[in-house]
């Protein structure tokens, strides 16, 4: 069994939390569960980072550990951004070797696999990158102009119906209703990024992230997910490296409109998760005028 030291569990963190993809408190939880523990997302609740870490050091050595890394760079889950996959594991190995093992996907296979290497092999012709990881609080930080939504939706009717959401939106948010702001939130989001989308159908339908049926065909913007929107919006240049990740938290919050999916992960979002979400919305919109005018 593999048997991580210090260093690469530290590296492994922040691959789980922010790298591989964002998760938030209930999305960790809920990977954790998948190995046999049974945690309950809540107040109290730690930081992701010492959640993480804690869960990690207890399934050190054990055949959960495997699992959970399996999961993590499981192929499936970057099948829209290939390139993001390989530079993950390139990024995990880095460390791993000195540990004597190594991760590779063989491609036959639906998983990756380990294998054993000699750690001396961990010093040649390894490339590190300075990896700053924003926190949400950083991120609750930054300034951005009120929302406008003035040359970003191409029907009136549509317009009128989003800004009517915002003010909503914000009524959720001095009553205490963080569910409700949340799913307002998701929507505004999904509406601007498919306005713009169906405005520029060929560069979107383009883009290398693009989501594909079973036969390599663009599946019509008009059925992409808001995930799927996210990823081309940020391949394109409409949102930063900062929002785009961001961006995926509101869309797992918005799933919890269904009442069983939220039970299953033991979700209970506060205000404070509502303000960031808002702030996520901010952001995105914020950066999309930018692109279109060129900044």
């Amino acid at each position: 069994m593999i048997q991580l030291t210090p260093k690469t569990i530290q590296r492994l963190v922040v691959l789980i939390n922010e790298e591989t993809s964002y998760r938030s408190g209930p999305m960790l939880v809920a990977l954790f569960n998948e190995v046999g523990f049974h945690d309950v997302y809540g107040r109290g609740f730690p930081s992701r980072g010492t959640f993480t870490e804690e869960h990690l050091k207890q399934i050190n050595g054990r055949e959960e550990l495997e699992r959970i890394i399996r999961r993590v760079f499981n192929p499936r889950e970057f099948s829209e951004c290939p390139e993001k996959f390989t530079a993950c594991v390139d990024s995990f190995n880095a460390e791993l070797r000195f540990d004597g093992w190594n991760i590779y996907w063989d491609e036959g296979l639906n998983d990756i696999s380990f294998r054993r290497v000699r750690p001396a092999e961990a010093m040649s012709s390894i490339t590190r990158r300075k990896i700053v990881v924003e926190t949400e609080d950083d991120f609750l930080k930054k300034e951005f102009k009120d929302i406008t939504f003035d040359g970003l939706i191409s029907i009136p009717s549509v317009q009128t119906i989003i800004e009517a959401r915002l003010v909503e939106l914000k009524h959720c948010l001095d009553v205490n209703a963080p569910l409700s702001a949340i799913f307002l939130t998701g929507s505004i989001l999904e509406a601007v990024l498919l306005s713009i989308s169906t405005s520029n159908p060929r560069l979107f339908c383009g883009a290398a992230s693009s989501p594909k049926d079973k036969d390599g065909t663009v599946i019509p913007i008009t059925k992409w997910r808001l995930e799927s929107l996210i990823n081309v919006a940020k391949e394109l240049g409409y949102l930063k490296e900062d929002v785009h990740r961001f961006c995926h938290v509101v869309r797992d919050f918005r799933n919890y409109i269904h009442p069983f999916e939220q039970s299953a992960r033991g979700f209970s979002p506060d205000i404070n998760t509502a303000k960031i979400c808002l702030q996520v919305l901010k952001g995105a919109i914020a950066q999309v005028h930018e692109k279109l005018k060129g900044v």
